[in-house]
């Protein structure tokens, strides 16, 4: 199989200013048709969405994306408790239209932590009515902690799951749930791979925040460049040597960028990057972050 083929296209910037080292803002239609164009000649056929990032799903929609496996997340229900099908359905349906596609392939909980509250089970079921509906073909959910698995995972099963996952934040594979998940069957794909693109930067082009971390930046570039790779290389590379990882997301903002993805993914070199791993969630986590 093409490695190329274990991308999924992330589409947040495609519909809003996204990511705090994202100095282009919201990518203009004429890029995104560049990006699909360039996508579609390397054998990527995979798409991250959300009805929340702005009218990402209604500018993929008009572009034409039919030929390709639509990821697309549910809100939160937040009050609205008494009709959680009725509300999911009418998400599900508003995606259809904008996408301008029949079925979605993947439905994630972007609140997946509301499975543990008094109505989870109600969540779950549907979820599962939308699948035997046939509105979408596999259910899962978006995580930001392994730590959620141990109180989700024995109440209910999914197709997938996707996890945060760089050379930095190793969480998902050190609590052994990596590997629980593979041997499940459930497919994981790993989101965040350059941690919103910080491991892309130069400490000091990042905002003040970082500087605390300045060394172990230091250790990043130094390993990198010791090993003759770009930051976006030994990025990938890491990730592909992790083979219970299904696919990869990569946020795009040109096609230029998704040339230099696939260049990147397509020269697998073994590299060891364990001294990388970090616990610090306020390093490791965007929800920590003070902006």
């Amino acid at each position: 199989m093409s490695l190329t083929k274990k991308l999924i296209l992330g589409t947040a910037q495609f519909g809003q200013n996204y990511g705090i080292t994202n100095v282009t803002g919201k990518v203009s239609a004429v890029e995104i048709k560049s990006i699909f164009k360039n996508a579609r000649s390397n054998q990527i056929n995979t798409l991250d969405t959300a009805s929340s990032y702005g009218d990402s799903e209604k500018v993929l929609g008009n572009i034409g994306i039919s030929d390709f496996d639509v990821i697309t997340k549910l809100p939160s229900i937040g009050s609205s408790t008494s009709k959680i099908y009725e509300n999911y359905e009418n998400v599900i349906v508003s995606s259809l239209k904008d996408l301008k596609v029949s079925c979605i392939e993947t439905v994630l909980l972007h609140r997946p932590e509301e499975l543990l509250s008094f109505y989870g089970d109600a969540i779950y079921d549907a979820l599962r009515k939308l699948k035997d509906r046939g509105l979408v073909n596999r259910i899962g959910i978006s995580i930001y902690s392994p730590e959620l698995l141990e109180d989700i995972n024995p109440k209910y099963l999914f197709d997938v799951i996707q996890v945060p996952l760089n050379v930095f934040d190793r969480r998902i594979i050190s609590s052994g749930w990596l590997t629980r998940l593979s041997q499940m069957g459930v497919s994981v794909i790993a989101r965040s791979v350059f941690l919103q693109g910080i491991l892309l930067s130069q400490v000091n082009d990042l905002p003040a925040y970082f500087s605390q971390w300045r060394p172990h930046f230091k250790q990043w570039i130094e390993f990198y460049q010791g090993n003759g790779l770009s930051a976006l290389e030994a990025s990938l590379q890491f990730i592909l040597q992790v083979p219970e990882i299904d696919k990869i997301i990569v946020g795009i903002e040109s096609d230029r960028q998704l040339t230099e993805v696939v260049r990147a993914i397509n020269n697998p070199v073994i590299i060891k990057s364990n001294h990388l791993e970090t616990a610090d969630l306020d390093l490791i986590s965007p929800v920590h972050w003070p902006f």
